[in-house]
C-alpha cells in the first residue's frame, strides 16, 4: 500500500547519504588544503573541530522547522538552501581556499553542512 511512499523516501535517503557522507570525508583533506601542507596537525584537528561543530544547529533547527511548516516544505527549503550555499562556495572558493582566509572557509562550509542537517539530515 505505501510502495509509492517507501521508495521515495528511500530514494531521497540514498542520495543524501551519497552526498553527505562524502562531504564530511574529505573536510579535513579540503581544510589541510586550505591551511596549506607545512600546517601543524593539531590546526588541521582544531579547524575540523569547529567545522563539525556546524552539523548541531542544523539539527535542532531542522526539527523546530519540520515541526512548524511539516517535513516536505523542510526537505524542499533545506536542500535549496543548501544548493544556494553550495553555488556561494564554489564560485568564493579560489578566495577562500588560501590560509589567512580558512575562517571564513569554514562557516561558509559549516552553514552548508548546517542546511543539510537541516533539510534531508533529521530524517
Amino acid at each position: 500500500m505505501y510502495w509509492f511512499r517507501m521508495i521515495v523516501v528511500a530514494t531521497i535517503w540514498f542520495i543524501y547519504d551519497y552526498s553527505a557522507y562524502a562531504f564530511g570525508t574529505y573536510s579535513a583533506p579540503n581544510i589541510q588544503f586550505v591551511l596549506g601542507a607545512n600546517a601543524p596537525l593539531w590546526k588541521t584537528f582544531g579547524w575540523n573541530t569547529v567545522l563539525n561543530l556546524f552539523y548541531l544547529p542544523g539539527a535542532f533547527i531542522g526539527s523546530y522547522v519540520s515541526d512548524w511548516i511539516g517535513p516536505r516544505r523542510a526537505l524542499a527549503y533545506g536542500v535549496t538552501a543548501q544548493a544556494l550555499v553550495g553555488f556561494l562556495l564554489a564560485g568564493l572558493y579560489p578566495i577562500l581556499a588560501h590560509p589567512q582566509n580558512i575562517g571564513g572557509f569554514c562557516v561558509l562550509y559549516g552553514v552548508f553542512l548546517s542546511l543539510g542537517e537541516l533539510g534531508p539530515g533529521k530524517f
